[in-house]
C-alpha cells in the first residue's frame, strides 16, 4: 500500500511539472512508465485492501482519479504543433483509464475518453503504436457491446483481434476457435 501512495505522489508531481512544460513533450516516455507502474501498484494495493476488509474498487478509483489529472494535462495541449504535443500520451492514459473503469464497472465514464480520441485526436489516431490501438479498440468494442451497438463492436473487436499478437496463448486459442467456426 505504501508503494501505491508513493507512486501516486510521483505521478501527481510529474503532472504538475509536465503541465508547465510548454510546447514540449520530452517527458512522455517517463509519463508512460510511471502511470503504468501506478496502475500495477493500484491493482496490488486493491488486493491487499480487499483482503483487509476495505470496499472493492477503492484503490482502482484512486488510480483513475490521478490518471485523469495526467489526462487533462495532455488533452489540454491543443495549441502546440503535433510534433511536440502532449496529446501523443493520450492513448496510453485512456487505455489505463479503460482498465480502471471496466474493473470498477463504471463504463459510463468511458464515453468522454472515446470522444477525446475520435474527435480531438483524429489527426494522430492512426499514428499511435499498434499495441495501443489494439488495446483501445478492444475496450471500445467491449463498450459498444454493452451498449448493444453490435456493428461498431464488431468493427473494433475485429481490428483488435486481427492486429493482436498471434503468439499470445489466449489469442492463438481464440483464433483457432474462430477459424473452426468459419469453416462450419
Amino acid at each position: 500500500m505504501g508503494a501505491f501512495v508513493s507512486q501516486s505522489n510521483v505521478v501527481q508531481i510529474f503532472a504538475k511539472m509536465f503541465k508547465i512544460q510548454k510546447e514540449d513533450n520530452w517527458g512522455l516516455p517517463l509519463m508512460n512508465t510511471i502511470i503504468k507502474d501506478l496502475y500495477l501498484l493500484a491493482r496490488k494495493a486493491e488486493r491487499v485492501a480487499v483482503a483487509n476488509g476495505e470496499a472493492p474498487g477503492s484503490k482502482i478509483d484512486a488510480c483513475a482519479d490521478i490518471l485523469m489529472t495526467v489526462f487533462r494535462v495532455c488533452a489540454s495541449d491543443s495549441r502546440t504543433s503535433i510534433e511536440y504535443s502532449k496529446r501523443w500520451g493520450l492513448m496510453t492514459i485512456i487505455n489505463l483509464l479503460f482498465k480502471c473503469y471496466f474493473k470498477t464497472n463504471k463504463l459510463h465514464l468511458c464515453k468522454p475518453l472515446i470522444k477525446a480520441i475520435d474527435n480531438n485526436n483524429k489527426d494522430i489516431k492512426d499514428e499511435y503504436t499498434i499495441a495501443d490501438r489494439v488495446t483501445y479498440n478492444y475496450f471500445v468494442g467491449m463498450k459498444f457491446m454493452f451498449d448493444n451497438e453490435f456493428k461498431a463492436a464488431d468493427k473494433c473487436l475485429t481490428f483488435a483481434f486481427e492486429n493482436c499478437l498471434k503468439s499470445s496463448g489466449i489469442n492463438a486459442e481464440y483464433g483457432e476457435r474462430r477459424r473452426k467456426m468459419k469453416r462450419n
